[in-house]
């Protein structure tokens, strides 16, 4: 019996087959996350460690070998097998545990105040809650279930509408004293609070009212995630552009005031998404139930 010591590594195995399935090292790159160039490397040095070429290169083109095209099948079940096993032992070892992934905000202001009626009608499933923003490989990511925001075309999964969003102009009472904002033109006279994750929001809203697109790169002040923009925007700081949902108790308190009522319909949405056709009970019944609850919102 082999040592597991002499057996190339999973990444390097990984790239060969997924460029051997898209002959192609850009694509193989789209799936891993990583450049062209990354991969390309694996696979030399997948090569050089098992002493033949598995690929033809011609520029840009790739092509097994005789060689690489009897390795695959081999390496392809092997990836299956492990693929089995590794499910088959999470859903014995976590029956019970059913894993979300939704972005920040969204689970801190929208999602969790909700979880304690799923855990009350469900009391039998058990919520791992894990939050990120960004497209998410749910084929390969532990998760059960995800809530993205996204267009359909951008991830690789099944994928059902939850909700949209009614994107205004926002900020403090006190920051709006004496400032004459009336038009979206006026925003350029003031800090303008900017979200890395949705790098789009500003530059869709000025588009749209005709605004010169010089004043987004001039006036942005960026924080990663909407809930600190928010607490930004309250203590002052500056002018926020927010979904309107995000921020219902703040404008009840009077703690936030909508600036202008010029408001965008952002292209992207929110979504459910899994992985495949198929989708666990768990997962089914969290699905309904959360579908049920943004039709009632």
């Amino acid at each position: 019996m082999s040592s597991l010591n002499d057996l190339p590594s999973l990444n390097a195995l990984r790239s060969f087959v997924l460029a051997a399935q898209y002959e192609s090292f850009s694509r193989a790159a789209r799936d891993m996350h990583v450049t062209p160039g990354a991969v390309n490397r694996l696979v030399r040095l997948l090569e050089e460690e098992l002493g033949v070429r598995l690929f033809e290169r011609s520029g840009r083109s790739i092509k097994l070998t005789a060689l690489g095209a009897s390795y695959l099948p081999t390496v392809r079940e092997a990836f299956d097998l492990l693929d089995a096993a590794t499910h088959s032992l999470r859903t014995r070892s976590e029956g019970r545990i059913l894993r979300i992934n939704a972005p920040s905000t969204f689970a801190l202001r929208w999602l969790l105040p909700r979880l304690p009626q799923f855990q009350n009608q469900y009391p039998d499933i058990l919520v791992d809650v894990t939050t990120r923003d960004g497209i998410i490989d749910l084929s390969n990511d532990q998760t059960d279930i995800a809530i993205v925001y996204s267009n359909p075309s951008l991830m690789r999964a099944s994928m059902d509408l939850l909700m949209t969003e009614e994107m205004g102009v926002f900020c403090s009472p006190n920051f709006l004293k004496g400032k004459r904002i009336r038009t979206p033109s006026d925003l350029k006279e003031h800090l303008l609070l900017h979200n890395s994750t949705r790098p789009e929001a500003w530059p869709e809203y000025f588009e749209k009212y005709s605004v010169q697109a010089k004043i987004i790169t001039e006036s942005l002040t960026t924080f990663e995630h909407f809930f600190m923009i928010i607490e930004a925007a309250i203590g002052g700081m500056g002018v926020a552009i927010l979904p309107r949902y995000l921020i219902i108790e703040e404008l009840i308190s009077n703690r936030l005031v909508q600036v202008l009522k010029q408001t965008i319909k952002p292209s992207k949405a929110y979504y459910i998404a899994h992985a495949g056709d198929m989708i666990g009970k768990k997962a089914k019944i969290f699905k309904e139930w959360i579908l049920k609850e943004s039709q009632n919102t």
